[in-house]
């Protein structure tokens, strides 16, 4: 689209972030998943388990992390993700969830300390579950992989990204947030109100309704 750049209008996908905020009804839920950690922090990452999403290298990063590993998602490769685990000490710090509904799934957001999106190639392409994390007040550890990915979560303002593929990168990165609750906290807060701000589906909405009003100036029925 380069050519036509001027041609072009970016809208960001919109989130039902009304969804993601804390309820009532979840304190006793997350108070369990957060017992069930027994102090530890909680490192968490969503999606399909399949190569391009890069969770053997989240697993090869928390290998030295005093840290419980959160999995969501279902795919081929979670056999072989399972063994990685195994292999690699974590034991039952590595807990595999499969395909969470909505509700358990918004109860986990809520109850990890961080959350990463560590995919690997441009296949991730926006990666909508980080503005979920972000819905709940979550740094993120994303990858500068040459999309959406790290426009969504910036660096240094509401997460850390780290090059792709990169176990030892991630370590550090996640290392930095896991030490520093201050700067944790701060991220946290951004990445709310960027989600907010920029990821809201009203905002979506308003933002395709202002584009067909400069198509069509006075074409569309506003009452």
């Amino acid at each position: 689209m380069q050519p036509h750049r001027s041609k072009v209008e970016v809208i960001p996908y919109g989130v039902d972030l009304a969804r993601f905020a804390w309820d009532g009804r979840r304190t006793s839920r997350v108070s369990d998943l957060l017992g069930a950690l027994g102090g530890k922090p909680a490192v968490l990452t969503a999606g399909r388990l399949v190569g391009y999403k890069g969770q053997r290298y989240l697993l090869e990063a928390c290998r030295e992390l005093d840290v419980i590993v959160w999995l969501v998602g279902a795919g081929p490769l979670e056999p072989e993700l399972k063994s990685l685990a195994f292999s690699l000490g974590l034991g039952d710090r590595a807990v595999f969830w499969g395909a969470a509904e909505d509700e358990p799934f918004t109860d986990l957001l809520h109850a990890c300390t961080v959350f990463v999106l560590p995919s690997i190639s441009p296949a991730e392409a926006f990666g909508l579950v980080q503005v979920e994390a972000m819905a709940c007040g979550k740094p993120v550890v994303n990858t500068s992989v040459p999309t959406g990915v790290p426009w969504v979560s910036q660096d240094g303002v509401t997460g850390l990204t780290v090059p792709p593929a990169d176990a030892e990168a991630l370590r550090l990165a996640l290392k930095r947030l896991l030490s520093d609750s201050a700067f944790r906290h701060d991220l946290g807060e951004a990445a709310r109100r960027r989600a907010q701000s920029e990821f809201d589906q009203e905002k979506m909405i308003q933002r395709y309704w202002e584009l067909f009003r400069r198509l069509a100036p006075g074409a569309l029925n506003t009452s």
